[in-house]
């Protein structure tokens, strides 16, 4: 007789291609990553008005909203719809008003379906998902919160949070460093674990980098010359290509304005919005400081064509 997988539920606004910034990285990693023998993830998002690529399964229609459920490999994926949950904005603004209704009527609504989901542990990423909580108390599911980041800055989601710290059984975070940082939010609980923010091997990995003997010192200069850089101040960007919340703009704006002429160089290696790389690509073609490094493999740079 085959064992039951145990069934994880995901509580995100963000997965696969319905993304914002770096969460649906997360929660989509996580998904591909777990022991699909012992586990089944089971993702449940706002649709935010998103078409997915994954094939349909199955339609519910419920009482308060629509529900499409989605086969993402050996995820499965349901995609809440109604005026509220389908906005096209992931996080509609104002937040005072817009995201924060956003935010009540997803965990409602998947209040109401967690007894038809047959889950056995419910994981919060981020406060989202807040207003299950009490229903999954009812029905004695544990659950557990993943701290990406908190909200200050958005009041109606930091009561969130702190609602969700008095209610949840245990918590996560993605670095010690945040874990010390806040610790007037995270000592309000007694479990919280830190389990880093991993690194994508498929796009680098340290066997394609062979370190020069001599330490780091040894190691910058044989960098430099593999990227065809005078040894001089070096600056590296290493992260998502983003706009909105990494800044990418405003750094292609410096470069233009004073970097390219200055007795520096920069790398940016990342993958992210089309669009940036794109202007990162054409400015590291025009200029004599800028190497951009996109893909694998992790040779192949942008570099001025004299070069």
């Amino acid at each position: 007789m085959t064992k039951r997988r145990a069934r994880i539920l995901m509580l995100t606004f963000e997965y696969g291609p319905i993304r914002c910034g770096g969460l649906a990285t997360m929660v989509t990693a996580l998904c591909r990553a777990i022991d699909l023998e012992r586990f089944e993830p089971v993702v449940v998002l706002p649709r935010s008005g998103h078409s997915p690529p994954w094939p349909l399964v199955e339609r519910h229609t419920l009482a308060y909203c629509e529900a499409e459920v989605y086969r993402d490999g050996g995820c499965e994926v349901w995609l809440l719809s109604n005026a509220v949950l389908d906005s096209t904005a992931i996080y509609p603004e104002p937040m005072v008003h817009a995201s924060i209704k956003k935010t009540d009527e997803y965990g409602e609504r998947v209040a109401d379906l967690l007894g038809e989901l047959r889950v056995d542990l419910i994981h919060l990423h981020d406060a989202y998902g807040y207003k299950c909580l009490y229903e999954a108390r009812r029905l004695g599911l544990p659950s557990l919160l993943t701290v990406h980041r908190l909200h200050e800055d958005e009041p109606p989601l930091a009561f969130a949070e702190l609602a969700t710290a008095h209610l949840v059984d245990a918590m996560s975070t993605v670095s010690y460093s945040y874990l010390r940082e806040r610790g007037d939010f995270f000592g309000r609980h007694g479990q919280v674990h830190v389990v880093p923010n991993g690194i994508d091997t498929s796009f680098w990995h340290e066997d394609q980098l062979p370190l020069a003997p001599g330490g780091r010192p040894a190691r910058l200069r044989h960098l430099l010359e593999h990227l065809e850089l005078p040894e001089r101040p070096t600056f590296a960007y290493v992260g998502r290509l983003d706009a909105d919340q990494k800044g990418l703009d405003v750094l292609l704006e410096a470069y233009a304005r004073h970097l390219r002429s200055a007795p520096v160089n920069l790398v940016v290696v990342g993958v992210g919005e089309p669009a940036l790389a794109q202007q990162l690509a054409a400015a590291a073609l025009s200029g004599e400081n800028l190497r951009f490094i996109h893909r694998e493999p992790l040779s192949v740079l942008c570099m001025p064509a004299s070069q």
